[in-house]
This record gives structure tokens, sequence and C-alpha cells, in this order.
């Protein structure tokens, strides 16, 4: 799947595995169904969209260790609060707690947009049904298998540490539980239409801004309803949705 360039690469497959995650949820046997899908490549336009997006620092934040055996969250944070890489290297100047959101943040709001273009799939699917099956002790177990499968497929983390991976999945899972209380709060993931313009405008748009100032500018939004906007308005979840027809 290394289809991306760069920061692109990466950051482009994990929205995607978080989108497919959200996808196949609720299908059978979902793995296949995140196997058959090929991710879209560097030159799609929503690949190109998502390119574009986010600050920085977001986009620092994304790169980490990427060179490095990716980041070890087994290991802690560094002295420094820096995170460690899987190739023992202790140089980067991302923070770990900076790490951990961002990435639990947008692999959980992909799988949102997932669920919801699955919805849109599917009419006589509701949400009712959707939560009420992903809040029973065999919807949470499906959800935190699928979820453990995508992180070690995409390699967000270092490989040979399986700790790592449970880290960011029990990461996630608190990120995406909030939303999935009940129908309406999934309903409210993308937020109002003025809350969604908002968030285009300045959060996922160059340059781009802190998670924190665009929650003061935007108010009533997580940071995991601003990732959660600028992948639908990548367009990236259509893309996928329109591949898996084909």
């Amino acid at each position: 799947m290394r289809l991306f360039p760069s920061s692109a690469r990466q950051r482009g497959r994990f929205v995607y595995l978080g989108l497919i995650l959200g996808l196949a949820c609720s299908l059978n046997p979902p793995i296949e169904v995140a196997r058959a899908i090929e991710p879209p490549d560097a030159a799609s336009l929503a690949i190109q969209r998502l390119q574009k997006m986010f600050s920085p620092a977001i986009q620092s934040v994304l790169k980490a260790c990427q060179e490095e055996g990716k980041v070890d969250l087994a290991a802690g944070a560094d002295q420094d609060g820096s995170v460690i890489c899987g190739n023992g290297s202790r140089n980067s100047t991302v923070l770990f707690s900076e790490f951990v959101t961002t990435y639990s943040d947008i692999v959980a709001a992909s799988g949102l947009i997932g669920l919801q273009t699955l919805l849109k799939d599917n009419p006589r699917l509701k949400p009712e049904t959707i939560i009420t099956l992903l809040n029973t002790p065999n919807g949470k177990t499906a959800l935190r298998s699928q979820l453990r499968k995508v992180i070690t497929q995409s390699e967000l983390v270092a490989k040979s540490s399986p700790q790592s991976v449970n880290l960011l999945t029990d990461k996630v899972i608190q990120r995406v539980e909030p939303s999935l209380k009940s129908p309406s709060t999934f309903k409210q993931v993308l937020g109002t239409s003025d809350q969604y313009r908002r968030v285009v405008e300045n959060f996922c748009t160059p340059p781009g801004m802190p998670v924190k100032q665009a929650q003061t500018m935007v108010p009533g939004l997580s940071s995991v309803q601003l990732y959660a906007i600028c992948v639908q308005e990548s367009g990236l979840a259509e893309e996928i949705r329109r591949r898996s027809k084909t």
C-alpha cells in the first residue's frame, strides 16, 4: 500500500484504513473488505486535498519517526517528553502526548466518517442499529479486534511492539466512544452546517491552526469532530465508496 509520497503517504494510509474500519465494521467478514479495496493513489483529488490540510505543527506530528521504525508507544515518553522511535532513536521533537492524541483522534474521526458513509450506501441500515450493535459486548469486542488489525497492518506504530498497538487501540476506542453513545451524538459528528463551514475554512485549509485555537474559534466541537470534518471535506470517503463498487 505504499502509494503515497513521504508524509502524504502515511497520512493517506491511516486515514484510508480508518475509513475502511468504519465501512467494514458491520460487514462479514469485515477484514476481507479492507483487503479488497486498494487506497487511492497520490494522483487522486481526495489525497491531494488531504495533503494540504492541517497546520505545519500537526503535520510534523504525523511524520514522527517515519524513517526510524515508527513510534514505540510502549517505551513511553523520553525524559523531555518526546516520543522514542522504534529503532531506539531519541532525537524527535514531537511530544509523546501530542502523538498519541493526534493519531488516535484522526483514526477515530476516519472511522466515524466511514460509518456514516456506510449508512449512505445502506438506507435500510439506521444509526440506531449501528449504535446498538457497537454497544453490545460482542460489538465492542469486534470493533477492538478490527481496530487492532488496522493499526497493525498500517504500521502506524512500531510493528515490533504489540504493546504499542494495544496502547493506540485503547486510545482510539476512548476517542470514538463519546460519538457512539447514542444515535444523536453519532449524527452530530460533523457539527452544524455553520460549524462545518468555519472548520473547513480555518482548520482544514492552509496554514491551518492548532486544535485548541480551532475549538475556541468554533466552540462546541471535540478534536475528533474537527478532524472528522476535514476527512469528510477531503472527499476520500466518497472516493473509497465509489472504488468499492467497481
